[in-house]
């Protein structure tokens, strides 16, 4: 797995929503808006693919871009700030989460932390 290893089910609705939230986690987008169809989970629950090996199929097949794709891992983030700082810094925790966010990423770097946590 690309960043965390999920259990197969077969159950489409769990399915469905461990693979949307791990492609919010790291992708930014949900399946909603990936796609949204239900034929290549349902394909893919047959073909025996977790959730997590699915979304890292999608991935790279449509060529998806992580907030750890790039070579400075907080591009996104600052990407995301300056499209909607105004409304973000009005938020009392923008400071907090802006060095939360510099501060997984540093652990993540450094082997510190569980890419799972």
């Amino acid at each position: 797995m690309r960043f965390e290893k999920s259990e197969w089910t077969d159950d489409f609705d769990e399915y469905r929503i461990i693979a949307s939230d791990y492609m919010k986690k790291y992708y930014y987008i949900t399946w909603d808006d990936a796609a949204g169809d239900p034929e290549p989970l349902t394909r893919a629950i047959k073909d025996r693919m977790t959730p997590t090996e699915f979304v890292d199929w999608w991935a790279e097949k449509y060529d998806l871009s992580s907030i750890y794709d790039t070579e400075d891992d907080l591009a996104h983030f600052e990407e995301f700030v300056r499209d909607y700082g105004d409304i973000l810094r009005k938020s009392p925790n923008f400071t907090s989460l802006e060095e939360a966010v510099k501060r997984r990423i540093s652990e993540r770097q450094s082997g510190k932390r569980s890419l799972n946590n």
